[in-house]
C-alpha cells in the first residue's frame, strides 16, 4: 500500500483507593488470545509499536517533524522504502544523502528503522530475477552502509507484484535473498515480504525455501469493510498453523501494515433521493430499516458509511437483528438498508428474500458486488466465503467487471446520470464494477441512474441502478456499486479502531504492529491518500492521540495482552512494567450500561482519546476503549 483529539479534561483528581465488589465469573477467552499460549507473564520484546512511512520520498522536508511526532506518540519503529533507484541513480554511482539523513533523524529519536529492500527499483534492473548478480550488489552495498540496521524486509507485498506473483518464484528468491544477508551480516533478521493476504501464497512460499530463509513473517492485514474483531485473531492462527507445519512455530509474525483510510465520504443523499422519488418512497414518513446484528459483527453504518450521508429529512430509523428478518413486514417497514460491502450471512438469505418477494425495497449502498460474499462464523471469528452465482439468480440481480466480461474497463472515471434524472445529480467515482440484467425476469426491469462507460464510450452499464420487479418478486433493490468510497472510515472512528486492532494483534501473539500510515497525502479525495494517523500540514487525527493513548497505558517491557470476551464486551488485560495492572473495555458498535464489576485499587480511567472520566461519570460501553489502571491487584470483570 502505498479534527484533533484532546488533552486531559480538568477532571483530573485522583481516584485514590476506590473499591468495588468483585462478583467472579468465568470468561469465555476470545480466540487470539491463546494462539501462543503466552498468557500475560510474557513480555513483549522492545518496542511493538510502528508506523508505515515514505519518509524518503514526498514526506522527506518534514521527516525530521515527522518522527519528533512519532516519538511523543510512544511509536519506536518506522518502515519505509529503501528505494534501489534513488540510491543507485547511475550504475556504479551511489546517493546514500536522504537515507543517512533519515537513520540519523530516527536514531536521535530512539527510533527503529525497517528498510523495505528494493523498494522502487532501477529500471534497467527489471525484471529482477534477470538480473541476481545486480541485486546482491544492492544487498552487500545497502548492508555494508547500515550496518547498524537490525530487521530487513525482502520485497513489498511480492504476492501483488506480477513477477512474484506465484510463490514459486518468491520463495527460491527469498531463500537466495536471506543467504545472502546472513553472509554479508550473520546478526541480520530477514524478513518476508509483506503478504497482502494470509492465503495459501504464504504456505507455497515457505514449501519453496522460504523457511529456513526468514526468521520473521510478515504480514499485512486490512479490514476496510469490517471490524478487526471479526476475523485477525482467526487469521492469525492460521497463519501460526501454517509455520509450524515448516519448523517455524517458534519465530516471530510481524504486521507491518494495517490500518484504515478517513477519505471524505461522498453526499449521497441527492442519488438515494432520486432512486425514492423514482419509486414512489421519497416521502420522510417512510422509515427505513437498518441492520445491527453483533452475532454476525454485521452492521449497516457507523464504520464505512453514516446513514446521514443518504437520508435527509426526519426519518424514523428502525435497528434489527438478523434473526429479526423473519418477522419484518414490508408494508410497515418498505425500506432496508444493508451494510456497504459485498457480504451477506446466507442464512439469512430467504428471510431476506422473501421480504424483497412481499414488496420490500432493498438499498445496498455500495461497496461491490451485492450478495457476493457469504458471511459464515467459525471459532468466535466471521469470515467470508464466496457465495456464487444462485444468490445473484435469487435476487434476480446481475453483476460484470473486467475479469468476466473483457470489453469492460478495470476502472473508468467516465460516467453520466441516465436519462429520466436530473442530470445536476452528484455520485462517486471511479466505477469497477457494473450492473447487468442478465438475471431478470419476464416483468422485472433494470432502470439505470448512473451509467459508465469505457473510455471509447463501446462499453456501457449501470454504476447505479434500481431493479424493479414484477415477476415472483414483488420489490425492488437500489444498488450503488462504488467501492472506494465506502472503503473509509471517519476520523473518529478510525481513532476507534486503532488500538482495538493492535490488542487484537498484540493478544495474538503478534510481536511489532505497524500502522499504515503514518502522514496521510490528502492532496485527492481517494482512499490511499487518507490512511494517516497525521494530516498531510503535520496536524494530529484523532487517532494519533488514540495511538499515544495507548502506548501510554501499555508501555515498552509490559505483558502481553490476554483477551477475552463477554456478552459483547471485549476485554484486555496486561500488566506495566512498574507492576500496575490496566485493563482495556469496549463493544465492537453501539452503547450500553454494562456492569463491570471492579475489585483492587483504581488510580486512574481514560478514554481511548486519554481524557480523564470519573468513576461516578463513566459512560456506557461502546466502541471506544475504556482504560482503567490500577495496582497489581486490580480485576475488572463483566457480569
Amino acid at each position: 500500500m502505498n479534527a484533533t483529539g484532546t488533552e486531559d479534561q480538568k477532571n483530573s483528581e485522583g481516584f485514590g483507593y476506590m473499591r468495588f465488589t468483585a462478583i467472579v465469573m468465568a470468561a469465555v477467552f476470545f480466540q487470539g488470545a491463546i494462539l501462543n499460549g503466552a498468557g500475560e507473564k510474557e513480555v513483549i520484546e522492545g518496542n511493538p509499536y510502528g508506523v508505515a512511512a515514505h519518509l524518503n520520498r514526498w514526506e522527506y522536508e518534514q521527516m525530521p517533524q515527522e518522527l519528533v511526532l512519532m516519538k511523543q506518540a510512544g511509536i519506536g519503529n518506522v518502515r519505509t522504502d529503501l528505494d534501489w533507484a534513488q540510491l543507485e541513480p547511475e550504475k556504479g554511482k551511489w546517493n546514500f544523502e536522504r537515507w543517512d539523513a533519515l537513520v540519523g533523524e530516527a536514531e536521535k529519536n530512539g527510533i527503529a528503522v525497517l528498510p523495505i529492500l528494493g523498494g522502487a527499483l532501477p529500471r534497467c534492473e527489471t525484471p529482477l530475477l534477470e538480473h541476481m548478480d545486480s541485486w546482491k550488489n544492492y544487498l552487500k552495498t545497502v548492508l555494508r552502509h547500515y550496518h547498524r540496521i537490525s530487521h530487513w524486509e525482502v520485497l513489498n507485498e511480492p504476492d501483488l507484484n506480477p513477477e512474484f506473483s506465484k510463490a514459486e518464484k518468491y520463495g527460491p528468491f527469498l531463500k537466495e535473498t536471506g543467504r545472502e544477508i546472513k553472509q554479508i551480516s550473520p546478526d541480520a533478521m530477514v524478513m518476508t515480504g509483506g503478504f497482502g493476504s494470509a492465503s495459501s501464497y504464504l504456505e507455497q512460499t515457505l514449501e519453496a525455501g522460504g523457511a529456513e530463509a526468514v526468521d520473521i513473517v510478515n504480514l499485512h492485514t486490512y479490514y476496510w469493510k469490517s471490524f478487526p474483531e471479526n476475523a485477525l485473531a482467526a487469521e492469525l492462527k492460521s497463519v501460526r498453523e501454517r509455520m509450524a507445519k515448516y519448523g517455524m512455530k517458534d519465530k516471530k509474525i510481524w504486521l507491518t501494515e494495517t490500518g484504515y483510510a478517513t477519505a471524505d465520504a461522498p453526499d449521497m443523499k441527492p442519488l438515494t433521493a432520486a432512486a425514492l422519488k423514482k419509486l414512489n418512497l421519497d416521502k420522510d414518513d417512510i422509515p427505513v430499516v437498518l441492520i445491527r446484528d453483533m452475532e454476525y459483527r454485521y452492521c449497516t453504518d457507523r464504520l464505512n458509511i453514516n446513514r446521514e450521508n443518504f437520508f435527509s429529512g426526519n426519518r424514523e430509523f428502525r435497528e434489527i437483528s438478523l434473526k429479526e428478518l423473519k418477522r419484518l413486514s414490508p408494508r410497515r417497514y418498505p425500506l432496508m438498508m444493508l451494510p456497504p460491502n459485498e457480504s451477506f450471512p446466507m442464512i439469512y438469505a430467504r428471510d431476506l428474500l422473501n421480504y424483497v418477494k412481499k414488496g420490500g425495497t432493498l438499498i445496498f449502498p455500495g461497496g461491490g458486488i451485492p450478495l457476493y460474499f457469504n458471511l459464515v462464523r467459525q471459532n468466535n471469528a466471521v469470515i467470508s466465503e464466496q457465495a456464487g452465482e444462485d444468490i445473484q439468480k435469487m435476487f434476480h440481480i446481475g453483476w460484470e467487471a473486467w475479469w468476466t466480461n473483457p470489453l469492460a474497463p478495470q476502472s473508468t472515471w467516465t460516467q453520466e446520470i441516465a436519462p429520466g434524472f436530473a442530470k445536476d445529480i452528484p455520485f462517486p467515482s471511479p466505477a469497477a464494477r457494473f450492473l447487468s440484467g442478465r438475471n431478470l425476469k419476464d416483468g422485472d426491469e433494470l432502470i439505470p441512474i448512473v451509467t459508465a462507460y469505457s473510455e471509447d464510450r463501446t462499453y456501457s452499464a449501470p454504476a447505479a441502478a434500481i431493479y424493479r420487479f414484477n415477476s415472483d418478486l414483488k420489490g425492488n433493490i437500489i444498488t450503488f456499486i462504488w467501492n472506494e468510497f465506502a472503503e473509509s472510515v471517519s476520523r473518529e472512528t478510525q481513532a476507534k479502531l486503532l488500538p482495538r486492532t493492535i490488542l487484537i494483534a498484540l493478544s495474538a501473539g503478534v510481536d511489532k504492529v505497524f500502522w499504515y500510515s503514518f502522514r496521510s497525502m490528502g492532496d485527492i479525495p481517494a482512499r490511499e491518500h487518507h490512511f494517516g494517523i497525521i494530516e498531510r500540514n503535520l496536524t494530529p487525527k484523532p487517532a494519533y492521540h488514540a495511538y499515544k493513548t495507548l502506548t501510554e497505558h501499555c508501555p515498552t517491557q509490559s505483558t502481553r495482552p490476554v483477551l477475552s470476551v463477554k456478552g459483547g464486551v471485549y476485554l484486555a488485560s496486561w500488566s506495566k512494567p512498574d507492576g500496575d495492572k490496566v485493563y482495556a473495555v469496549w463493544r465492537i458498535q453501539g452503547s450500553k450500561n454494562e456492569k463491570l464489576s471492579i475489585s483492587g485499587t483504581v488510580k486512574e480511567i481514560k478514554d481511548h482519546l486519554g481524557n480523564r472520566l470519573t468513576s461516578t461519570g463513566l459512560p456506557p460501553v461502546s466502541d471506544g476503549i475504556i482504560y482503567f489502571s490500577g495496582n497489581s491487584g486490580l480485576t475488572v470483570k463483566c457480569e
